[in-house]
This record gives C-alpha cells, sequence and structure tokens, in this order.
C-alpha cells in the first residue's frame, strides 16, 4: 500500500484529492494537513510515502514547508499539488526537494503521479507545461 498525506488550506481540494485517489486500490490516504505546520507535525503520526503540497498556505506555503520537510524526513517524497500553472512556481517547488507537481485542474492524474514518483521519476502536470 502507499501511504499518502494530503496538505492544502481548502476543504474542497483535500476532498476532491482524496475522492480521486479513494478508487486506487494500492492508495491509502492516512491524514489531511491545512497548514504546513500541521503537515511537519503529522508525518511522524501518519508515516506517508507520499505528501501532496498545496502551494499557496499560511503560515507557512508549500515551498518553504517542502524544505523543512525533506531536510527533516528525505525519504518522504513530496508533489506539488495547486492550481498554478506558472513554470517558475513549478521550478521553486522541485528545487525545494518535490519529486512531482500536479495542477489541481486533474486530480485524476494524481495516481499517476504518484506511481512515476515512487518509481524514482520526476512527474510534471502537462497544465505546466508551456
Amino acid at each position: 500500500m502507499i501511504n499518502v498525506m494530503i496538505t492544502d488550506d481548502h476543504p474542497i481540494y483535500r476532498e476532491a484529492a482524496t475522492a480521486a485517489l479513494h478508487c486506487q486500490a494500492d492508495i491509502i490516504v492516512v491524514g489531511h494537513c491545512s497548514s504546513g505546520p500541521e503537515a511537519l507535525e503529522k508525518i511522524p503520526e501518519h508515516l506517508p510515502d507520499i505528501v501532496l503540497m498545496d502551494i499557496r498556505m499560511h503560515p507557512m506555503d508549500g515551498i518553504e514547508t517542502t524544505e523543512k520537510l525533506k531536510a527533516l524526513y528525505p525519504d518522504v517524497k513530496v508533489i506539488g499539488f495547486s492550481l498554478e500553472t506558472k513554470p517558475e512556481i513549478a521550478k521553486r517547488m522541485f528545487s525545494a526537494g518535490a519529486s512531482g507537481y500536479v495542477t489541481k485542474g486533474n486530480p485524476m492524474e494524481l495516481a499517476n503521479a504518484i506511481a512515476q514518483v515512487l518509481a524514482g521519476d520526476i512527474y510534471l502536470s502537462e497544465g505546466v507545461r508551456h
């Protein structure tokens, strides 16, 4: 089983991602967080393989949270999950340590992104490739 934790300050996006992953037999959503600090606190409790990380959150955005997460838990993979389609934002997430970037416009893309990231590949949503 692949354990996924979803970090997003908007409940509707947490629910959409959960629903998209629910139909995947090999993926279980082990936790939800609404902020970066909450995600960092809950990782030891939930032991995720992957964290879906929103970019625009307060008080700590997803880029800063990813940097801290990777420093503390280097084996946990991060996939940026955002409405933002600007390539420079995706690049900042990758520089922070993310292994993937998926736009929120297509939550059905998440399972493919998770599989590729766990296989050691980098995943970039088609919506960002301009």
